[in-house]
């Protein structure tokens, strides 16, 4: 099955996103909204959403003592976002308080622990740590996998080169959400990701959702560039 396709929207005003949303509805699977967009707009760029019946993807990634992220993942629940994301190194109670706040089936969002962000390399990870050679990158997100399936989230957001360790170790359900995904021929290539791959080598290695954001959004014609994505993990 291909992967979901997930729109990273690096916009700052329902204005921007109301112009990006004419030129590919229809297109796209789920809606990243980030902290730019959130802190600009609020809960009414998810609402503006979901009155168009679009899917949603929170990316605050939360990270705080349990209640407080206990509170903040009610409320986006009860708001109606379809995805929103965590930090695993809060906690397995973090987690798990999390999670038990997003139990009604109908309206129940799909909760993704953030690993080890994109942006770090294994050079940068260790001197961040000051873990230097006492624990690798990769072992890092296994780990924190682990503590998320642990908790009862339904996956993690990480990298593509940890995909396939994570499905042997969590299981082929576990949902493993990707940003670093680059597409060279779209004119956009490294920017500030460091570990990145293509749309086709994502898929061939578990992925079960893509975030694209620049490539698409900084074309002259999007629906060029989501077509060009969706026949690379469609074939």
């Amino acid at each position: 099955m291909a992967p979901k396709l997930v729109l990273a929207l690096d916009l700052e005003t329902i204005n921007q996103v109301k112009k990006i949303l004419a030129k590919v509805t229809g297109w796209i699977d789920y809606y990243k909204i980030g902290y730019k967009l959130y802190f600009r707009s609020g809960p009414r760029v998810v609402r503006f959403f979901k009155s168009k019946g679009e899917r949603v993807f929170l990316d605050l990634k939360l990270f705080d003592i349990p209640s407080v992220v206990e509170s903040a993942s009610l409320y986006f629940t009860k708001l109606g976002v379809d995805i929103f994301n965590l930090h695993t190194l809060g906690g397995l109670e973090m987690m798990q308080r999390a999670r038990a706040v997003c139990q009604n089936p109908k309206t129940r969002p799909l909760l993704l622990g953030v690993t080890i962000l994109t942006t770090m390399d294994e050079k940068i990870f260790q001197e961040t740590l000051g873990i230097k050679g006492h624990l690798r990158l990769r072992d890092a997100v296994l780990y924190l996998s682990l503590q998320a399936k642990k908790a009862g989230l339904d996956g993690v957001v990480s990298s593509p080169f940890e995909i396939e360790e994570i499905k042997r170790e969590c299981g082929k359900d576990f949902l493993v959400l990707c940003p670093g995904i680059r597409i060279p021929t779209a004119g956009v290539v490294k920017d500030d990701q460091k570990r990145f791959l293509t749309p086709r080598e994502a898929k061939e290695r578990g992925a079960d959702f893509l975030v694209i954001g620049r490539p698409i959004l900084q074309s002259p014609d999007p629906v060029e560039v989501i077509e060009m994505i969706k026949k690379e993990i469609e074939d």
